[in-house]
């Protein structure tokens, strides 16, 4: 799949394989009672550049996979194949590890809603931690099909109703529905402070704000720690007592509170990744964010949070500045923005945020390979890139020993391409999940292209053939007209009358154009050929011509040799590409950094001051009630 050839090594039968090719053959026989023979695959690809890791790559490299497995890299000739293995020859190939997306967010408003009816649920509807990812239905195959042709092998899926959303899950992106399954059915319990677009009746309007949300999490928290607290105390001493009442909400996020799950807040700005940030250090929670791609308005802070984050590659639109007036309505802060946005995840890494990359937020998911050049043209390597969607997330995930490379002992997740995997004329060939390949793009191999010469008994065309196009047209000039007389003229001289204006030539598309390696199948109309109905043609490459027959529909056939117009110059060595000078300046230089990004800012963060106030009269709210002629000291 993707790959120019293959072959299969020798098999060497075992004694249970000839058993099973001796066994009878009954249609009718039911299956039998036992476990099922393990289905063995193996994979030789050879001859390709294998890029092991960021940083890493082998070229003329093989690697080796055993049942969904990688179990050699090499050089080509040094990696062997076991008798049975199906060898690819992948020259002019690049393998690269399958891509995981760390931000695939999924609906689930109709599972969410139903576990508000539960018995054991809670009392606000948009609390459902009991939703799990794992248990909704599988990841649509359209899903799939585009995050694979962009070569995405696996996925961290969230849900998106409520505020406590349900644990996540990690899934292979296969080509099948029963091979789309969680490795990871827990990847962390989702939480997001949303207050606006509620579903529900009246009983679940709360909370209506920011400030009621993050109320509504940190008292569920609470809850959550009391809950777990009375189970621990009942089952130490549980003579005489009731048992805590059952919370399915609340017993879901015990592994939350305990530590050994993480929690994965889905945060629309920077302002709430902070937010969350000082949520999840109240309650010791190990975090990890699905960032807003504005962090860097504040970067520092971001930073010191700690916390991994999952960067969306969706950039603010461009501001209307066209008309004067809506100009007006345009702030320093929205162009600051909007220029300074596709620098996020490069000012992340150079700041040192354990950031990975995820297709969340992206408005058109098939917008993802334009925005990934996007962020390297504003100095992003291709390492780096690679990086934050292959090792990075796979580490965040707790999978880095699994996935995330092409190194023995990782799973076969990997892509094939045919360049660059982030050039803008690079194809993903196929991309395979598990050791087992889907194919993505075929690129046709017929050796014939450009314009050309077509001839027939009695009939001569010219026209144009682009195989990647999958287009052929043809041109047939009609009859030149009458040679134009030549009369004399009154006085005794010879005059020629106005020349006739040659006819447009008559054009002709095939359709339903096929191309197979070195063969082509097409239709046109008979009139190319002067012949009524619809002709069937096919045609093979031979040598540096095509020779076909076009067949009417009475059966009639007539032969027909495409001849290149012009023979094919001979091609030149490539030249060296001239690397691009490298920026002596920033173009956005001139954009204020300032602290908070916009018109009233800092050039310098404030610096906290210790404060004394002085010969004040205080209402402390406390014991010691009301103070005159007090002073006030407040320090950090």
């Amino acid at each position: 799949v993707g790959i120019q050839a293959m072959k299969t090594a020798p098999f060497a039968a075992t004694a249970a394989g000839l058993a099973c090719l001796c066994l009878p053959v009954l249609a009718q026989d039911p299956p039998p009672v036992a476990m099922r023979l393990a289905d063995l695959r193996r994979d030789l690809i050879e001859h390709a550049t294998v890029v092991v890791k960021p940083g890493q790559r082998i070229e003329d490299g093989a690697i080796l996979l055993e049942n969904g497995w990688i179990t050699a890299v090499g050089k080509a000739g040094e990696v062997k194949a076991p008798p049975g293995t199906t060898v690819h020859d992948a020259k002019g190939r690049t393998l690269y590890p399958g891509l995981i997306d760390a931000g695939l967010v999924v609906d689930s408003d109709a599972a969410a809603r139903s576990l508000g009816d539960d018995a054991s649920s809670h009392w606000n509807r948009k609390v459902t931690p009991q939703l799990r990812v794992a248990d909704l239905p599988v990841v649509p195959s359209g899903t799939r099909k585009e995050l694979r042709d962009m070569g995405f092998a696996m996925a961290a899926v969230h849900p998106n109703t409520g505020i406590f959303r349900g644990a996540s899950a990690v899934l292979l992106l296969a080509e099948e529905d029963r091979k789309a399954e969680a490795i990871v059915p827990d990847a962390g319990q989702t939480i997001a402070f949303a207050h606006v677009g509620d579903f529900g009746g009246e009983d679940s309007k709360y909370p209506g704000a920011l400030m009621g949300a993050i109320a509504l999490v940190r008292q569920t928290l609470l809850d959550a720690q009391w809950q777990k607290a009375c189970v621990i105390a009942w089952q130490a001493a549980p003579q005489g007592k009731d048992p805590p009442q059952a919370s399915a909400a609340l017993a879901a996020l015990k592994p939350a509170v305990d530590g050994s799950q993480v929690v994965v807040f889905d945060v629309p700005n920077e302002q709430e990744l902070l937010r969350a940030s000082r949520v999840a250090r109240e309650f010791n929670l190990r975090s990890r964010m699905l960032g807003s791609g504005m962090e860097f308005r504040r970067l520092a802070e971001v930073k010191a949070t700690g916390s991994p984050v999952v960067v969306p590659l969706e950039f603010p639109k461009v501001p209307e500045v066209a008309d004067p007036r809506a100009d007006d309505g345009v702030s320093l802060r929205e162009l600051a923005t909007w220029a300074l946005a596709p620098r996020n995840l490069k000012q992340l890494l150079d700041a040192g945020v354990d950031a990975s990359v995820g297709t969340h937020r992206l408005k058109n998911r098939g917008d993802f390979p334009a925005r990934a050049r996007r962020v390297m043209r504003e100095g992003l390597s291709e390492d780096e890139l690679l990086g934050c969607l292959t090792v990075r997330p796979a580490a965040q995930l707790g999978l880095g020993a699994i996935v995330g490379t092409l190194e023995p002992g990782r799973m076969a997740n990997l892509l094939v391409t045919d360049g660059p995997l982030f050039d803008e004329k690079t194809h993903v060939l196929a991309t395979w999940v598990a050791g087992t390949p889907s194919e993505v793009f075929r690129p046709v191999q017929f050796a014939f292209s450009g314009s050309f010469a077509l001839k027939a008994e009695g009939v001569e065309l010219t026209g144009s053939i682009d195989p990647q196009a999958k287009t052929i047209n043809l041109e047939r000039q009609p009859p030149a007209p009458p040679a134009t007389p030549v009369v004399p003229s009154p006085d005794g001289k010879v005059e020629a009358l106005p020349a006739a204006k040659l006819p447009d030539p008559l054009k002709f598309a095939a359709e339903r154009v096929n191309f197979d390696l070195d063969k082509v199948a097409f239709t046109l109309k008979g009139d190319a050929f002067g012949l009524p109905g619809l002709l069937r043609c096919t045609a093979v490459v031979v040598g540096d011509e095509v020779r076909g027959t076009a067949e009417t529909g009475e059966g009639r056939s007539i032969a027909f040799t495409l001849v290149r117009a012009t023979p094919p110059a001979e091609a030149k060595p490539a030249e060296p590409a001239k690397p691009e000078p490298a920026r002596t300046e920033d173009p956005l230089a001139f954009v204020p950094r300032t602290v908070p990004l916009g018109e009233y800012g800092f050039d310098q963060p404030p610096q906290r001051q210790d404060v004394l106030v002085r010969n004040a009269t205080v209402w402390t709210c406390g014991p010691q009630g009301r103070l005159a002629g007090a002073d006030l000291l407040v320090v950090d």
